[in-house]
């Protein structure tokens, strides 16, 4: 674990504010600038927007203690520096949070970052949080657990254990890893006979992928406009063989994913989805996977997240 707190100067403004950067340093931009050019990088960054800094920097498995000690400390900000699945992990700390909460985006997505206006690059996504411009946005459930974007199973679970293999295998290249991935996941993906079960109405589904959202996503990349609409949306899509996931994948790359015939979607409060062939499921959330047994059951918590985004995204 690094910890660093730079000294405050004789001539520093009482005025000036502090703020906690808990980090996973199994990130990739961490690892790929090193350990203590990432801390100076955001110890300067913040220290320009009138911040002083403590930064902690700690493996994956350990932010979360990290982070229960810096919403515990008297900061004016708690910033959350990882990827999607380690800002999922951390929610059920962070919602209900007294101290103002952000996220600093350093994954290969940076899905719920991207959606808070938040720039990939590190020194502007500081400043845009700078602003402390706090909104509350609605997260999704599974089996009670919160995650802030997405949950797959079929496709995109393997995707995401495949992505995982991609990252030993190209520590420093996210755009081979991810066409590495890719590549294997279409094809070795099968298919899942799926219930899915809406406001009480089953569909019983053969599906390669069945995705579920929090709030509406479109495009490509995946966007969301609004991050409060107290909904997630069920997409079970049915490629049938090599062909139609390849043209399916065309169509995401045009960032026209919605019109692909063989998707159906499904707009919901709640859902449950059960898998038909076994009683255990290799779930994608947020980017990482989870095992889960039994049915699948999601519901949106409304509001629920109370986070810095950039002033003109919410």
């Amino acid at each position: 674990m690094l910890s660093t707190a730079p000294a405050t100067s004789a001539s520093a403004a009482p005025a000036r504010r502090t703020v906690a950067v808990v980090g996973n340093g199994d990130a990739g931009a961490v690892l790929q600038m090193g350990a203590d050019a990432f801390s100076q990088l955001v110890s300067a960054a913040f220290a320009d927007e009138g911040f002083d800094a403590t930064i902690w920097l700690t493996p994956g498995k350990q932010v979360q203690e990290h982070v229960r000690k810096a919403l515990a400390g008297d900061f004016d900000l708690v910033v959350l520096a990882g990827g999607d699945g380690t800002i999922s992990r951390m929610l059920p700390e962070l919602t209900g949070a007294r101290a103002t909460v952000a996220v600093l985006p350093l994954g290969t997505l940076n899905l719920l970052g991207r959606d808070l206006g938040l720039p990939e690059d590190i020194r502007a996504a500081i400043s845009a949080i700078s602003a402390m411009n706090v909104c509350a946005i609605d997260l999704a459930t599974l089996n009670g657990v919160p995650f802030h974007s997405m949950s797959g199973v079929g496709f995109f679970s393997m995707m995401a254990r495949e992505r995982e293999k991609a990252r030993r295998a190209f520590p420093f290249s996210k755009a081979l890893g991810f066409l590495w991935a890719a590549a294997r996941t279409l094809l070795l993906s099968k298919t899942l006979e799926v219930e899915v079960v809406i406001s009480g109405v089953r569909h019983r589904v053969e599906a390669d992928a069945v995705l579920v959202t929090n709030n509406r996503f479109d495009g490509t990349p995946w966007r969301r406009e609004r991050l409060g609409d107290g909904l997630i949306e069920v997409h079970a899509f049915r490629a049938r063989g090599l062909r139609g996931r390849l043209e399916a994948v065309v169509a995401v790359a045009r960032g026209r994913w919605r019109e692909i015939p063989a998707l159906e979607t499904f707009e919901a409060t709640h859902a449950v989805l059960r898998r038909r062939d076994r009683s255990r499921t290799l779930v994608a959330v947020d980017g990482e996977l989870r095992v889960v047994r039994g049915p699948l059951a999601y519901a949106v918590q409304p509001r629920a997240l109370r986070v810095v985004a950039a002033p003109a995204a919410v």
